[in-house]
């Protein structure tokens, strides 16, 4: 059985669960999971969770993502995008000054309504299952980090934009907050995510290409998972007390300068540590301000 990540490409129309599922029939295994999920309305990348690549779910899901969305000015749905009840339409024919000035507007630590349809919860319930029952309630606000936006065409009504953002933002409410600025209202037409970093979606494999026994490159080692963390290959002593959930003295000293480092910083600092051959993650830890080293997960794959 292989652990890691895949890398594919959720075709549009599919719920993410669903495509879950599919990938665990063609691998034989339940044991898969996402790093997030995508609407049922969007497609684009999904990194999936393979075997002991679960245990990783906390820091991908952690990495920015990027999107390509196709904006429709003048109008208004109560999902903020085309499957939604229409609310208000109207005729626009926006200049593309304008949609610049507005996207210009729209970058940095913004703080914007989470979607009515949406899986916050509120009280221990999710927003959907409230709007669902039509019941009377105010979204929170939150702040949200949108940034790299880029026009990659716009014609009369429709724009499309690419745009990157931090984990927990909500396109579809920063194109809704546009569309309020703009004064005619705005929804999310198409949308593809392109990127989860530090993996794109040209990486990805198809659902089919996958059924049919290809993607072999679109499938991710778990040692080389997380390619931007700090890596340190041990061997012996130290590896076997790392399997048993403890850290040796000899592994705490060559961590001292990464504890330094997350006590001037004043944030955590993750660290893989790898057998001495390169060829299995054994454990991850994180340097933590003041608080010293910490083993958060171990991994048993046969090598």
């Amino acid at each position: 059985m292989k652990h890691g990540l895949l890398l594919i490409d959720k075709p549009k129309g599919m719920t993410s669960h669903s495509l879950v599922n599919k990938v665990r029939k063609i691998l034989g295994t339940k044991a898969v999971g996402h790093a997030g999920t995508l609407d049922p309305i969007a497609s684009g990348l999904m990194v999936l969770l393979v075997g002991e690549g679960t245990k990783l779910s906390q820091y991908m899901m952690s990495q920015d993502k990027g999107y390509e969305v196709e904006i429709l000015w003048g109008k208004t749905t109560d999902t903020f995008d085309r499957d939604g009840e229409v609310l208000s339409e109207r005729d626009v024919n926006l200049s593309e000054e304008r949609v610049r000035e507005v996207l210009n507007l729209f970058q940095g630590t913004l703080s914007l309504q989470v979607p009515y349809f949406s899986a916050m919860k509120i009280n221990g319930r999710k927003l959907y299952e409230m709007a669902r029952n039509k019941e009377v309630f105010t979204p929170p606000y939150k702040e949200m980090h949108f940034y790299g936006v880029q026009l990659l065409s716009h014609e009369g009504a429709i724009t499309k934009v690419s745009v990157k953002c931090s984990k927990g933002s909500y396109v579809r409410s920063w194109v809704h907050e546009m569309g309020q600025k703009l004064g005619c209202g705005a929804i999310i037409h198409e949308l593809r995510r392109v990127e989860s970093s530090p993996y794109h979606v040209r990486q990805a494999v198809t659902l089919e290409d996958l059924q049919a026994g290809q993607g072999e490159s679109s499938f991710i080692p778990l040692v080389e998972a997380l390619p931007h963390w700090k890596t340190l290959s041990v061997k012996g002593k130290d590896a076997r007390l790392l399997r048993n959930g403890q850290i040796s003295h000899d592994l705490f000293q060559k961590l001292i300068v990464e504890q330094k480092q997350a006590n001037q910083r004043q944030e955590t600092i993750g660290i893989k540590i790898t057998s001495q051959e390169g060829r299995e993650l054994l454990s991850i830890l994180e340097a933590r301000p003041f608080k010293g080293l910490k083993i958060k997960r171990v991994f048993n794959v046969p090598v």
